[in-house]
């Protein structure tokens, strides 16, 4: 498996990253533990979480699968091991709850939040210290400058090592970098963001911004929640599937137009014989300014593709073929960014 730096950090990583969003609801314990295995086993030392998970986000499930990857943590040398894990932020608009109940529904990136979240995530870990703190999303109510303060004096205290955006904006990341600089606080080392065949606005600003400015990018959703495997094709919906079960994604990401598109994906990769899900894994991976590809899973048996994924690196045929349906549709691209 191959390593490489996330950003300017010290932290090394392994450029396939294992998500746990789905632990505690789509997939039992005993099932995550052995996924949890098997991806460490060939190498995958970079896992992701988040307070508000299991996925769908709900009370019942708030907070387990951090508790499942905090109990195998322990089985493994901490050293050996990258955590991430995300907080809440604001929610919708000022004034209305997000998710009622994570610290009482008003969240916000102020320095209450942020500690008070970090502790809860560190014992639901059960660990010491974060590798890698993030917002869930931006905070735009809260001043950045504060934000990064707050921050500070988390990876002062020990608990985090580094901090990185997750969701945001080419002017919110070069924000926070412009602020850190000013104020001599410690800079973001990252951001995590959908990116795969059918989302590619990163590459209109973010991309550079990350190049400039030396910040890993962690490209979350490779397969466009599952749309890019080709199981949604001519409209089917299959009644297991994430997208069949969530209407929140189905409708981001099932409309006519989308699926049409992926189809075509889906049939180059089938013309040169590949697998149209190890296609797509690879091409995240290719691509110059990804750093780590995230993928989570709901079934155990979907692990292997993407571990042997990194072993294929795509020709410049296939490169060439895939850019061209991108260029055919980037009007259509543009309104799912």
């Amino acid at each position: 498996m191959e390593i490489a730096r996330l950003g300017r950090s010290g932290l090394q990583v392994s450029r396939l990253a294992l998500g746990t969003m789905t632990f505690g609801s789509q997939m039992a314990e005993p099932d995550a533990i052995r996924l949890l295995d098997k991806a460490f086993d060939v190498g995958i030392n970079f896992f992701d979480t988040a307070e508000m998970y299991a996925a769908p986000a709900q009370n019942e499930t708030q907070g387990v699968s951090e508790e499942i990857l905090g109990r195998w943590l322990r089985t493994k040398s901490r050293h050996a091991v990258v955590v991430g894990s995300k907080l809440n932020g604001a929610g919708d608009r000022p004034g209305q709850p997000l998710l009622p109940w994570i610290r009482g529904g008003y969240t916000a990136l102020d320095r209450h939040h942020l500690i008070a979240a970090c502790e809860a995530s560190l014992r639901r870990l059960g660990t010491d210290y974060i590798d890698l703190y993030q917002p869930h999303w931006p905070d735009r109510l809260i001043p950045i400058p504060e934000q990064l303060a707050a921050m500070a004096r988390l990876v002062e205290s020990g608990k985090v090592r580094y901090f990185g955006l997750s969701n945001d904006t080419a002017w919110g990341t070069t924000r926070f970098c412009a602020e850190a600089d000013a104020a001599g606080l410690p800079r973001v080392v990252s951001i995590q963001v959908a990116y795969n065949l059918l989302q590619r606005n990163p590459e209109h600003a973010l991309a550079e911004v990350c190049a400039m400015e030396r910040i890993g990018f962690i490209a979350f959703s490779p397969l466009a929640m599952g749309v890019l495997t080709g199981k949604y094709s001519t409209g089917e919906r299959p009644a297991e599937a994430r997208l069949s079960k969530f209407s929140r994604y189905g409708d981001m990401y099932l409309g006519d137009r989308m699926v049409e598109i992926a189809d075509r994906y889906v049939a180059i990769a089938r013309d040169h014989g590949l697998s149209p899900v190890k296609m797509a894994y690879a091409w995240v991976r290719q691509q110059p300014f990804v750093t780590s590809v995230l993928s989570s899973f709901s079934k155990p048996e979907q692990l292997q593709p993407f571990i042997e994924s990194a072993q294929i690196t795509l020709s410049p045929v296939i490169l060439e073929q895939l850019d061209a349906i991108r260029q055919l549709h980037d009007a259509r691209w543009n309104q799912f960014g």
